[in-house]
């Protein structure tokens, strides 16, 4: 498997697109991510660069949603769609208890 991840996580936890399910904006990826889990979407927490990604995470019923501002991203606009309830530019933005 691509980056070697199946050797810090069971393989039956890595979801990927392999072009069985219907792509972003379409929720599949997380809807099955959280099957995989045995997590209630409600519960999760998903970080997104691209608009179809935090669509695809609001679609799936995700309960707290992180837009990542990449350079060059319309982060006012990411910001700014429903379910998104922060933005970062990178990893050290976030904590926890957000």
């Amino acid at each position: 498997m691509a980056f070697g991840l199946s050797n810090y996580v069971p393989s039956s936890l890595i979801i990927h697109d392999d072009g069985k399910r219907k792509g972003k904006p379409a929720p599949d990826i997380y809807l099955d991510t959280c099957n995989a889990l045995g997590l209630n979407p409600e519960a999760c927490t998903v970080f997104e660069d691209t608009k179809a990604g935090i669509l695809s995470a609001s679609r799936a019923g995700i309960g707290r949603i992180f837009a990542v501002g990449s350079p060059g991203a319309d982060v006012q606009t990411i910001q700014a769609m429903d379910g998104v309830h922060g933005l970062i530019k990178d990893f050290s933005e976030f904590s926890l208890e957000q």
